[in-house]
């Protein structure tokens, strides 16, 4: 009995991660830092670095988010007014380090992202994952959609990254 669990377990897993993989990948980019998928939508969330002709950071707005409409043709369109200021935009500060800004979504301040240049001059954003510091590359929100859309009831959230240091993989799953 136990061994058909752990296999109706595993096979539901599985089922899962084929789902999310199964969603389209925006294209590599050198200003491409994260991206964000959710439930239910193959539509993705991309954050860029936004660089001046001097290539720094544009101070005034540093991170450019914006949607890749993959259940249409795959064009950008530009968050509104309600996903810009409550769900996916972004709030940023100067850091006290040269040319590196800190920030968070606008949904959820309790995580604090770094956004800088790697030693190749690429723009990065660093986070904590599991204890250690991770480049952040995407993000996979599963949630129970609402009426109207409003306030989505999220299960949970998976964060995937790699380590600054060993370059191996860094994972991470919670509960907001």
């Amino acid at each position: 009995m136990k061994k058909l669990l752990s296999l109706l377990l595993l096979g539901f897993f599985s089922l899962h991660i084929q789902a999310q993989d199964s969603y389209p990948t925006p294209p590599d980019a050198f200003h491409r830092l994260f991206y964000i998928q959710r439930t239910g939508s193959p539509n993705t969330v991309v954050y860029d670095a936004k660089l001046g002709p001097d290539g720094q950071f544009q101070k005034d707005q540093p991170i450019d988010v914006y949607w890749l409409r993959f259940s249409e043709s795959g064009q950008r369109q530009d968050l509104n007014y309600l996903q810009r200021t409550l769900a996916y935009g972004v709030k940023s500060s100067i850091s006290e380090s040269a040319n590196e800004y800190i920030f968070h979504l606008v949904s959820y301040s309790q995580r604090k992202f770094r956004l800088k240049k790697n030693a190749q001059g690429r723009p990065v954003v660093i986070m904590m994952l599991n204890g250690k510091e991770a480049y952040l590359k995407r993000v996979f929100i599963e949630l129970e959609p609402t009426l109207f859309g409003l306030k989505p009831n999220i299960h949970y959230v998976e964060i995937f990254g790699v380590e600054v240091q060993s370059g191996r993989a860094a994972y991470e799953k919670f509960v907001p």
